[in-house]
């Protein structure tokens, strides 16, 4: 068998081998959205959309009504109304998908939506830091922890805070990995300072591991993108 032969079986088998693992990532991740549908209060009646209850017409949940005041204005084109102490990122999710329902469905809608991904991202976390399985064992416990299933079914930012820190650790793991991603590492981690006051070190902490994780000239520059 000539050399040309063997490098192309070579090249051949790599590239199989990386369509499987992603399958079997594929194969996963489907499992932990099917997890995280089985929690999601489901039920319509009337005129309420199919994945909505009851319970989500009501605007329910530490300072709900003022966060969904925030909703509805930015909805609105009121910024001049907006709170300067409530940061805009849920806010701004909340009143996106208030162009299509009203502010209380709205706001669980978008509660709903960050708890049934949030395995996702944490298996994303785990996939780079422990390997599939760990990833997998992490996603589960979060799809079926009960505070954070219930705080899901609140009206508040808690979801968001939850989930954007979550997704900026996995930007920033992707993007040490892979460094010229971390101008999007560092848009991720805006997006989960600007969650709530209390988040706003986090930010820092995505600093450190650019500059922490990674070696040579690679870590600058990462930090740099950052």
């Amino acid at each position: 068998m000539k050399v040309e032969q063997v490098a192309d079986l070579v090249q051949s088998a790599s590239r199989q081998g990386r369509w499987t693992a992603w399958l079997d990532d594929l194969f996963l991740v489907v499992l932990l959205l099917a997890l995280g549908w089985s929690s999601w209060p489901t039920g319509g009646g009337g005129d309420l959309p199919f994945w909505a209850t009851l319970h989500d017409q009501l605007v329910s949940g530490p300072d709900a009504g003022a966060w969904a005041s925030g909703a509805r204005a930015l909805a609105a084109g009121r910024l001049e109304a907006l709170e300067a102490h409530r940061m805009p990122t849920w806010i701004v999710l909340t009143a996106a998908a208030h162009k299509v329902y009203p502010v209380a469905l709205a706001g669980h809608l978008v509660n709903h939506g960050l708890q049934l991904f949030l395995p996702v991202v944490v298996y994303g976390v785990g996939r780079l830091s422990g390997g599939r399985m760990v990833g997998f064992g992490a996603g589960i416990l979060v799809a079926c922890c009960p505070p954070l299933v219930a705080a899901s079914r609140r009206f508040g930012v808690d979801p968001a805070v939850g989930f954007f820190v979550v997704l900026m650790v996995l930007a920033c793991l992707w993007a040490t990995k892979r460094w010229k991603w971390a101008p999007l590492a560092g848009a991720v981690a805006a997006l989960a300072s600007a969650t709530h006051f209390t988040a706003l070190g986090f930010g820092v902490a995505g600093l450190f591991a650019m500059i922490l994780i990674g070696d040579g000239w690679r870590r600058w520059a990462q930090a740099g993108g950052y």
